[in-house]
């Protein structure tokens, strides 16, 4: 019911790694909560976890802020269009 619910998210988390959610359906989940709200930083934080720790193409270990020569050009520049987007819809955020 609260979408911005810091210790739901940090469970969601956590769930996405347990069970290996690094997928598309996360992904919509995501942008449709950011549909609601584009303020939600919780779920661009989570967007952010989904999109770059992914083990199908993250390096294990590197930190958030660390460039990963392994993250594929495609999916820098489909978050890229989606924070330009984004930024439309709320320039002053």
């Amino acid at each position: 019911m609260d979408s911005q619910n810091y210790h739901v998210w940090l469970y969601r988390q956590y769930l996405v790694q347990k069970l290996d959610l690094f997928n598309e359906a996360e992904l919509s989940s995501i942008e449709a909560l950011l549909r609601k709200d584009i303020r939600n930083n919780s779920a661009w934080s989570h967007r952010f976890f989904v999109v770059f720790s992914d083990p199908a193409y993250a390096t294990p270990g590197l930190k958030a802020t660390e460039f990963d020569a392994r993250i594929l050009e495609s999916v820098l520049e489909r978050e890229i269009e989606f924070c330009k987007a984004a930024t439309f819809e709320a320039p002053q955020n």
